[in-house]
């Protein structure tokens, strides 16, 4: 057990005014690494799959001309991956499955996700040691797909399901990882801005 003395160093930088309680222990337990309990928490099964780039398309008639408006070409985007839009509804339907119907989060949050990823089978021996992990396979997921891309589709996903604009999402913490058993994400959300 730490001695408050030490509690106190702890907090140097902590701005002024934080008088509850609550919030210095809660401070303490973040400098230490020990994040509180997340409010909602929910596990997205299957392979995430990121948000691809945007493609300008041009709009175009029914006589294959494009529409103009006020002199310009209207245009419109698209996501490069086209398996983006399935993955985003899994994550809306895995939040309602285990959360309900909830009342979307207006304040600021912090977002945790954990992308678990299969290794290939590159990453194993064969023959006698098929299954072995070999001491040339990576440790750590450095690989498409991007983490930033995963995290907007993430975002993207929950908002109008459990927070009301993914603008709301004020610290990420994110991580991909290799996993021998399923393909998933699983998901934290903390509310920072009570």
């Amino acid at each position: 057990m730490t001695d408050r003395n030490e509690n106190y160093r702890l907090l140097e930088g902590i701005p002024t005014g934080w008088d509850d309680v609550g919030d210095v222990e809660q401070a303490i337990d973040e400098i230490r690494g020990c994040p509180s309990k997340p409010d909602f928490a929910f596990t997205v099964w299957g392979r995430a799959q990121q948000r691809g780039s945007k493609q300008a398309r041009v709009r175009y008639d029914r006589n294959g001309k494009p529409v103009t408006k006020n002199g310009r070409v209207l245009t419109f985007a698209t996501d490069d991956n086209h398996k983006s839009k399935s993955w985003m509804q899994e994550v809306r339907h895995a939040a309602i499955a285990e959360l309900g119907q909830i009342e979307l989060v207006t304040a600021p949050i912090e977002l945790t996700a954990r992308f678990y990823f299969a290794r290939p089978k590159s990453h194993y021996g064969s023959g006698k040691n098929a299954g072995v992990l070999k001491a040339s396979a990576p440790r750590i997921h450095a690989q498409s797909p991007d983490l930033d891309k995963l995290t907007r589709a993430l975002g993207d996903s929950l908002t109008g399901v459990v927070i009301h604009d993914d603008k709301l999402i004020a610290r990420i913490v994110s991580e991909r990882l290799w996993t021998i058993e399923a393909e998933r994400t699983e998901v934290e959300i903390r509310e920072i801005g009570k």
